[in-house]
């Protein structure tokens, strides 16, 4: 459900960045970031929720959390270094939170486990984490037939403009030529491209939809009791 609570709040930072007014207003490079966390977040939730088998959901369910275990030392190891360095923090301080985390993440590996094991889920297929985005976008379902390779080449065109790099913010920027070259310069007007900040809403929307609907049929709640990836839930 956090989740999904990424995916409204990011679409609503792209409603109040894109429209001002009855006008629409893009931005130059600074909608991308949140349009690719929308589309990173919808696809997670339905690829998650997707298969029609509890044990695959679970499994998927698990990778995730697996995934974000080790997303969550990688940045616990660098606020150590941060604290160590710049902190103020004293060595048995450090060494303390260290502990602590340490024994917080082996036991939620411990419990992972458990569950693999009652499940009997191979370890192994939970172990790495999740594959990469594109993998995932491209598996989900996607409306109106849309093919998974487009949906995935979307993504990484908006991937790419949300990291600093002259020639993409030129190639995938609408270019005005102003006036003649000379001496080999160009004048010309770069201005944010509507085209790729169209298509990639349009995905964005469409995969929030249809994380929506997929976590709907698998938590019905017209029903005294619903299902979740774990199994059903008595409310």
């Amino acid at each position: 459900m956090t989740i999904l609570g990424m995916i409204a709040d990011n679409l609503r930072v792209a409603r109040e960045m894109l429209v001002q007014g009855d006008q629409m207003a893009v931005p130059m490079y600074g909608h991308y970031p949140v349009i690719r966390s929308i589309i990173e977040a919808a696809a997670l939730v339905t690829w998650i929720a997707e298969p029609d088998e509890q044990r695959e959901r679970l499994r998927r369910s698990l990778s995730a959390r697996v995934e974000d275990l080790a997303e969550d030392k990688a940045l616990h190891e660098e606020a150590l270094k941060a604290a160590a360095l710049h902190g103020g923090l004293d060595v048995d301080q450090i060494k303390k939170g260290d502990s602590a985390f340490k024994e917080g993440d082996a036991k939620a590996r411990r419990l992972i486990r458990g569950i693999c094991a009652q499940h009997d889920i191979p370890w192994s297929s939970v172990a790495q984490g999740l594959p990469g985005y594109a993998r995932i976008i491209r598996a989900v379902p996607h409306p109106e037939d849309v093919p998974g390779n487009y949906a995935a080449s979307i993504w990484r065109i908006i991937s790419g403009l949300s990291h600093p790099s002259a020639s993409r913010a030129t190639r995938y920027s609408a270019v005005e030529v102003l006036g003649e070259a000379r001496e080999g310069i160009l004048n010309a007007r770069l201005s944010a491209s509507v085209q790729w900040t169209h298509a990639a809403m349009l995905m964005a929307i469409s995969l929030s939809l249809e994380a929506l609907s997929t976590v709907e049929r698998r938590l019905d709640t017209r029903q005294p009791r619903r299902t979740s990836a774990f199994g059903s839930i008595t409310i």
